[in-house]
């Protein structure tokens, strides 16, 4: 039942986009698209990410340590990705995304970058755990 209801909030997202891209000028400019598809404080957004929870919310998997370890850093990896600092210049002037807007390799520039990225900052995460276990492991033995 609720992956139905997800599948209607997704359509109705993507309805709502359509509409709004051909009746506001504003909103077809690729720059402008872009940002109201992905800023933060988007209603849209909001619809989607609870779509998604829906979905997702009754699997049932077993035990997998590495599906554990690698979901350990998803937190990390919206902190490192999504932050003031580096936000800007990732999307902005690496990825430019805008670029691809009106070309067939959207979808797959946004799904790569999406792997890219997790990738990335999932190793640094790992760097990280490894550097302060290391550090926090001299620090007790020298302890008296």
């Amino acid at each position: 039942m609720w992956g139905g209801i997800s599948a209607v909030i997704f359509y109705a997202v993507i309805l709502v986009f359509d509409c709004i891209g051909s009746s506001d000028p504003y909103y077809t400019d690729k720059h402008h698209v872009m940002y109201h598809a992905f800023v933060g404080c988007s209603i849209l957004g909001l619809l989607m990410a609870i779509a998604l929870f829906v979905v997702f919310k009754n699997w049932h998997l077993p035990h997998n340590s590495m599906i554990n370890s690698v979901a350990t850093t998803t937190f990390a990896v919206y902190l490192i990705h999504d932050n003031g600092v580096i936000s800007a210049w990732l999307w902005n002037d690496i990825i430019r995304a805008g670029r691809f807007y009106d070309t067939v390799f959207l979808i797959p520039h946004m799904v790569l970058t999406a792997m890219i990225i997790f990738t990335a900052c999932s190793l640094m995460e790992f760097m990280r755990e490894k550097f302060f276990s290391t550090v926090m492991g001299c620090l007790r033995r020298k302890r008296f």
